[in-house]
């Protein structure tokens, strides 16, 4: 029988509040290593490698050069470059092009075969932002696109500029086929 002074057990009581003790100093100890790692990783992200905007205006083979147009769209801060990565799907060459670009304004860049071998038609090109903050630092990508084989319309060909002169041939009996109504009245 258990007397009103026998000490051989704790009561619920003070059971309960070394528990209460044990849950604090545990969440003490995962506080100070979770603070400790976020603020770490804090310390390497910057709201400016997220505020550039480059954009992939053309890309394409000429002869044996990729030739890339690049605008760079309002925001971000100091643009001291552009990081190229071009890709085949299995393999990449990366390539620094130091340079400022002004916001809103547009830059073309041409790479030689003997700069990106291998690269050509089909294969893709990725932009992203070199700027400079306690050092010269890498954003994240901002723009991808596809190589293709020919210049995007209105950058140049055999046409006449201001005489509305393509410099396309077709003959009149390949439009007639295609567009009949367009060339009804001519037929007298």
């Amino acid at each position: 029988m258990i007397e009103r002074g026998d000490k051989k057990g704790l009561s619920t009581v003070v059971t309960n509040l070394l528990l209460i003790l044990l849950v604090l100093v545990a969440v003490g100890v995962v506080w100070v290593v979770v603070r400790g790692i976020l603020s770490e990783g804090a310390g390497e992200i910057e709201i400016s490698q997220f505020t550039f905007d480059l954009q992939i205006q053309s890309a394409y083979v000429s002869g044996t050069d990729v030739v890339v147009g690049v605008k760079r769209n309002a925001g971000g801060g100091e643009l001291s470059g552009m990081k190229f990565v071009f890709s085949t799907g299995t393999e990449s060459v990366t390539i620094d092009k130091i340079g400022a670009i002004n916001e809103l304004d547009r830059k073309t860049f041409t790479f030689t075969s003997a700069e990106i071998p291998g690269i050509g038609m089909g294969d893709e090109v990725s932009v992203a932002p070199i700027y400079e903050s306690g050092g010269q630092k890498t954003g994240s990508v901002t723009d991808s696109a596809t190589i293709s084989g020919n210049p995007p319309a209105g950058s140049g060909g055999t046409g006449n500029p201001g005489t509305g002169t393509c410099g396309i041939t077709v003959p009149l009996r390949t439009l007639k086929t295609y567009w009949p109504a367009v060339f009804e009245f001519s037929e007298l």
